[in-house]
């Protein structure tokens, strides 16, 4: 497994890459990738997304981020992307970090420690470097790998939005405190 910092500068071989990840795991996201405007975004709609719809929008605006590759055997397996200078209501007295916005992972590569390497690369390389107190992210409620995976990693729970992504699942932003 080899993992490296891309910046914001994608390739049109990565670009078709991520976009084949983005549209395959639309809708393991609440909600759907495909009903979201970016990666950052503050309020959900609680419509059900149209199944037919893909989500170029959210594609545009994730493009627009920073992004950490992991390739397995020379072949894309997934990334993670971030935001630089993250401030949001939610996190309270934090008001500067990297945030990490999107990480995916292709189906038949987790399980393998993709995901905590990624995480690994943001947190004691990528923040350290820019300068950042805190690594940020937000989840759902009923993302069970997420709401276990963080609190493993030293994410503490800082903000949950009741109801936020529909009756029942609400959004919970973590902070990590790396120096």
């Amino acid at each position: 497994m080899e993992i490296r910092f891309l910046g914001n500068s994608l390739s049109d071989e990565i670009k078709e890459d991520f976009w084949k990840i983005v549209c395959l795991m639309d809708n393991d996201f609440v909600p759907p990738l495909s009903s979201r405007e970016s990666s950052y975004q503050k309020g959900f709609s609680k419509e059900k997304a149209d199944n037919k719809v893909l989500p170029v929008k959210y594609f545009e605006a994730l493009c627009e981020q920073q992004f950490i590759l992991a390739t397995v055997d020379g072949k894309t397996a997934g990334f993670l992307s971030y935001k630089t200078h993250y401030t949001c209501d939610a996190l309270g007295e934090i008001n500067d970090s990297l945030y990490i916005t999107t990480i995916c992972i292709l189906p038949e590569m987790r399980n393998r420690g993709i995901s905590k390497r990624l995480y690994e690369e943001a947190e004691s390389v990528i923040a350290p470097e820019e300068g950042y107190d805190y690594v940020t992210t937000r989840t759902w409620s009923t993302n069970e790998a997420q709401m276990h995976l963080l609190p493993l990693r030293g994410y503490d729970k800082v903000a949950v939005l009741k109801d936020d992504r529909g009756e029942g699942i609400d959004t919970v932003y973590f902070a990590k405190k790396i120096r």
